[in-house]
């Protein structure tokens, strides 16, 4: 056993804490020099009324679990690690000047490391490579055994043979009963092999790990980066590998889920219920895996990013600075206090801040000023304007396009960097200048009210349309009106679908998006005649493509799959799900995500339509006639009246299925931002063009 010694003085640093492993724990204020340390990242978990740590030269109270405590000392002799930096023992965290100095050196910190360790907890621990060699077994198998051939029919190896069997009577670990796998004629032995080390790859990449925002930070300025495990049970520390290992175990999985895919449905012409649940659970497998390689992806090309271009290398990365936000928020992640959510990025836009802007600017617990800090500074430090596909803030002068968090948001987490975009190149005046469609035809009209609030089954929405009790002909002589609903009301039991007609009217088409979000919102608000909805309504009675339609429908249920669909709310089941991968392996979201954000519970918004006759509802159901609207969600203060006839409406495409909506008041005026186009494009008189936006 060895000392633990705590070094203050290094000369690149300034207050440096380093746990150094001697004989026993204690500190001390050496004059020599240290020529390496390694660092250490990991959750807190809960923290506990601050104690005396019992490690001599630490004279503060430190905050975190004895228990945590004591794993980082065991894996320090486990790992046979001589000096280690810890941010528990290291920053006095009760001390908030110390913590703004401390705190944008974090870049320093990981990049001067020899070493980084990523500590977990976990209720099973794995060796990485024993799931490679699994995972390469599975291909091996899928490429030489039919989907449906027997193993003794398949010119196997004895070895691979016996492997199978080994499996099959392993402890099951497929979602479905072994009685059905069996009767669908699909090898256990496969399934079973496949089911247990997809569960373990996504199990680990579920951990509460890469679920904090600091956490974040630190993986990607991390080097040589080796995991271990604290498992919940025993306590024992158990070594998990590299980071990298398992970041190539994500896309093989995703890799063998699609081959197993493959693999089942070619060998059958006709599928029988039981291989078509298989395949169902085989579905959802894709879904999860390729989330989870898209976040992969954005880790490793935001380390790539980090490792190349050094502490600058966000000043002129657009590309990357995206991909950070995207890879951020991809899997929304958490944080003790909510200006950590900005104060753990840190290390990432390295002098982003210095330790007295963080205290003045980045302190407190008003959301709203932190953030707006946050995004005017980003934006100045890189001359170009970040922003997001979201309703503009409140009235902030010049820099009234940066996006802000609510003021009493109880909900915020790294939601809030969904769907930043890059507005344009950032003049001197904080004024943006971009490329936006202007002169739209037509003017908006108050289409239909959204509210949204929170639940315990998720975001609900409560709409009341500008159409709500009119009237509309259901025969030659009878006319019924479209009730107004504020509360759910239950259309379960309703065989007719006559209620389900009534919300279709107002709501537009109930045609299931599948996977093609994007296409669906081209769709979405053109409202087909009432005969075809009738049909439509009939048909998806019982029909449960998606988890919309599974349990007790109601008139909410119905408004909240049409506007996640619009506005993508993150912890829906469309809000979290859109990345896209570009060429270079960076990812960036897509789809509108964030048009509405979890801090806007509480707030309404106004659907606005662009031209056409927004009251031809008779019209619709009695001529089938249909009438072409453009649709953009906007703050439910706009209006538009007779008196506003000289507003000059536009947009500023982002790449997305929906598009930032602009307004001028005067034609010499600047352009603000005050919502979003759902459409992806609208008509317009003047075309493309630069303008300036404040």
């Amino acid at each position: 056993m060895h000392d633990v010694i705590i070094l203050w003085h290094f000369p690149f640093f300034s207050a440096v804490a380093l746990l150094c492993l001697l004989k026993i724990f204690n500190t001390n204020d050496p004059v020599h020099k240290v020529d390496h340390f390694d660092i250490i990242t990991y959750t807190w978990g809960k923290t506990v009324p601050p104690y005396n740590c019992g490690i001599d030269g630490v004279n503060w109270n430190v905050p975190i679990q004895e228990k945590k405590l004591e794993d980082i000392k065991r894996l320090m002799i486990k790992a046979n690690v001589q000096y280690l930096w810890a941010d528990c023992i290291c920053i006095n965290q009760d001390d908030e000047k110390e913590k703004a100095v401390e705190i944008p050196k974090m870049y320093q910190y990981y990049k001067s490391a020899r070493k980084c360790y990523i500590l977990m907890d976990m209720d099973e621990v794995w060796a990485p490579q024993e799931i490679v060699d699994n995972l390469h077994f599975i291909d091996h198998i899928l490429s030489h055994m039919g989907g449906a051939a027997l193993a003794t029919e398949a010119k196997l190896t004895e070895n691979m043979t016996n492997r199978l069997t080994m499996w099959a009577n392993e402890n099951w670990n497929f979602r479905i009963d072994a009685s059905i796998v069996r009767s669908a004629a699909i090898d256990m032995g496969v399934l079973n092999c496949y089911s247990t080390c997809i569960s373990r790859v996504r199990s680990l990449f579920e951990n509460d790990y890469f679920t904090r925002v600091w956490t974040f930070q630190e993986m990607l300025l991390g080097k040589n980066i080796t995991m271990y495990g604290v498992h919940s049970k025993t306590l024992a520390i158990y070594p998990l590998g590299d980071l990298e290992t398992w970041m190539d175990l994500a896309t093989d999985s995703n890799d063998k889920t699609w081959k197993l895919q493959g693999w089942i449905e070619t060998s059958r012409v006709l599928k029988t219920a039981s291989v078509n649940a298989i395949l169902n659970i085989i579905d959802e497998d894709c879904l999860a895996l390729d989330i989870l390689q898209k976040q992969v992806k954005g880790l490793i090309s935001a380390r790539t990013d980090i490792i190349a271009g050094g502490p600058s290398w966000w000043y002129e990365n657009r590309k990357g600075v995206s991909n950070i936000f995207s890879a951020i928020s991809i899997t929304p992640r958490k944080c003790g206090q909510k200006v950590d959510i900005f104060r753990g990025l840190l290390g990432i836009f390295s002098g982003l801040f210095t330790p007295e802007e963080v205290e003045r600017d980045l302190s407190g617990d008003d959301i709203e000023k932190i953030s707006f800090a946050f995004f005017k500074q980003l934006s100045i430090k890189t001359g170009h304007a970040w922003t997001k596909l979201a309703i503009s803030s409140e009235e902030r002068g010049v820099y009234d396009w940066i996006p802000v968090a609510a003021k009493n948001s109880k909900l915020l987490s790294t939601d809030i960097f969904a769907a930043v975009v890059n507005l344009g190149r950032l003049n001197q005046k904080g004024l943006a200048k971009a490329v936006a469609t202007t002169g739209l035809n037509g003017a908006p009209r108050k289409y239909m009210k959204i509210q949204i609030s929170k639940e315990n089954r998720g975001f609900q929405f409560t709409f009341k349309g500008c159409n709500c009790g009119k009237t509309v002909k259901t025969g030659l002589f009878s006319s019924e009106p479209i009730p107004t609903y504020d509360q759910p009301r239950s259309v379960s039991g309703d065989e007719t679908g006559r209620i389900l007609v009534q919300c279709a009217i107002i709501l537009g088409s109930l045609i299931d998006p599948g996977h093609d979000v994007v296409e669906y919102r081209g769709r979405l608000l053109h409202l087909p005649c009432l005969c075809k909805l009738r049909i439509i309504a009939r048909a998806k009675v019982g029909y449960s493509p998606s988890s919309f339609w599974r349990g007790k429908l109601s008139i909410t249920g119905i408004s909240i799959f049409i506007f996640e669909a619009i506005t993508a709310v993150e912890g829906g089941s469309l809000g979290n799900r859109e990345a896209m991968a570009l060429e270079d392996d960076r990812i960036v979201m897509r789809d509108g995500l964030g048009l509405v954000q979890v801090d806007d519970v509480g707030r309404a918004f106004n659907l606005a339509a662009f031209g056409g006759d927004i009251d031809a509802y008779k019209s619709y159901a009695s001529g089938c006639r249909s009438t072409k609207l453009h649709k953009a969600l906007v703050r439910e203060e706009l209006t538009h009246s007779i008196t506003d006839l000289m507003r000059n409406y536009g947009y500023v495409e982002t790449g997305g299925s929906g598009n930032l909506l602009i307004c001028r008041t005067s034609p010499v005026g600047q352009y603000k931002i005050i919502g979003v186009c759902i459409d992806v494009s609208i008509e317009s008189k003047k075309g493309n063009h630069t303008v300036t936006i404040r």
